[in-house]
């Protein structure tokens, strides 16, 4: 065993002393292997963030469940909700597709009405997304900002609001929401129960549930179900296809990813297979003099792996550090992205994971050049020479 361990380190000072010999062509390799796992750390760290904002900022303005009662709703089927264990609290809540106009502009919208109290407690992510206030007294609503800016109102104007059935309700705008989702952001109109009674009698009538943190919504949905004879739907239900689009938008990074550290391995390959061709003559020598085709063959793998591990905790070190700074400075991003910013979510884990995956691809990409050149004859090399 220490017979072999002493090999093995006089293996990699050897490859570590013929790693420094061509500076420039190291240098080349590593480049390669460095821009890499950066690349495929910051990759991984932008798909993560992007999943968690997507969904957090769809979540902050869509109700964990919502059980569907038609009209003002019987006063049995808010106790039944709230008697169920895991509900944290209720609202009335209506939808209405709307159209809002200011002036000469008017743009279809979606009206999402709660009762003032509740709405902290049903939408618990929505507060820190206002601008201004929420709606709290009837005749008040809060836009959407890009919907704002389309219809030239800020907080303080007023808009009208004209439902499919053609009744009209004048508001006044007392809040801006800034979800940074498009989805939110051009097409949300909240406001109060009352207001929504008013304006669009023909709305969607039911109950926002919020749920305590922990808690099972399939088993909840059932329960409520169960207990109120109601239809109840969870906040994910009329989104899957968004929700696989996400899914899938993960799995193509991973594949991006995967073919940017498959291009570094045989890069890096590529310069092992032009560094032992140069060097062949020095291992010729040290064949003459002894050393095994087993000796050769760790010797140059030993070279490479050096220079990839270095690369790859240096590549990997500088993609979890840009990533970490965009998470505290968030890049800002033009309102036609639908996104507020750049969202990176950085993890060790995803530079853990492109460092190992560049090690195993780089070996792999190295073995046929180290094979090549441990099968060469010393006699015939040195007669050349």
């Amino acid at each position: 065993m220490r017979d072999a361990a002493r090999r093995w380190l006089f293996d990699v000072e050897l490859a570590w002393v013929r790693f420094w010999r061509r500076p420039a062509r190291t240098l080349v390799g590593t480049w390669a292997v460095t821009v890499a796992v950066t690349a495929v750390t910051f990759v991984l760290s932008l798909g993560d963030g992007l999943h968690q904002y997507l969904t957090q900022r769809l979540q902050a303005f869509t109700p964990a469940l919502w059980v569907e009662a038609p009209g003002t709703g019987p006063d049995p089927v808010a106790h039944a909700i709230l008697a169920q264990p895991g509900v944290a609290g209720i609202s009335r809540h209506a939808a209405a597709p709307v159209l809002v106009s200011s002036g000469r502009s008017a743009l279809p919208a979606r009206l999402e009405a709660y009762e003032p109290g509740a709405m902290e407690t049903v939408l618990p992510g929505s507060r820190r997304l206002f601008r201004g206030v929420p709606p709290e007294r009837p005749g008040e609503v809060a836009l959407g900002a890009q919907l704002a800016a389309q219809l030239g109102v800020a907080a303080g104007g007023t808009v009208l609001l004209t439902a499919a059935g053609g009744e009209s309700q004048s508001a006044a705008v007392v809040g801006i929401v800034q979800a940074g989702l498009a989805t939110i952001d051009t097409q949300l109109v909240l406001t109060t129960v009352e207001t929504a009674a008013a304006a669009a009698p023909d709305a969607r009538w039911g109950y926002a549930v919020a749920v305590d943190p922990g808690v099972d919504l399939a088993s909840l949905r059932l329960a409520l179900q169960q207990a109120t004879g109601l239809w109840v739907q969870p906040w994910y239900e009329g989104r899957s296809s968004f929700l696989e689009a996400l899914a899938v938008e993960r799995q193509v990074m991973l594949w991006i990813s995967l073919a940017a550290v498959v291009t570094a391995a045989f890069a890096t390959a590529s310069v092992t297979a032009l560094r032992v061709m140069e060097q062949r003559y020095e291992l010729a020598i040290l064949q003459a003099v002894g050393a095994g085709f087993s000796h050769i063959l760790r010797t140059v793998l030993a070279e490479t792996l050096t220079s990839a591990l270095v690369s790859s905790a240096l590549g990997a070190a500088l993609g979890w550090a840009a990533g970490w700074a965009l998470s505290q400075r968030p890049l800002p991003l033009p309102p036609q992205f639908g996104l507020a910013y750049l969202p990176v979510q950085s993890k060790w884990s995803h530079a853990a994971l492109a460092a190992g995956l560049t090690l195993a691809c780089t070996a792999a990409a190295s073995i046929a050049p180290a094979l090549r050149v441990a099968r060469l004859d010393p006699a015939e090399l040195l007669r050349e020479k």
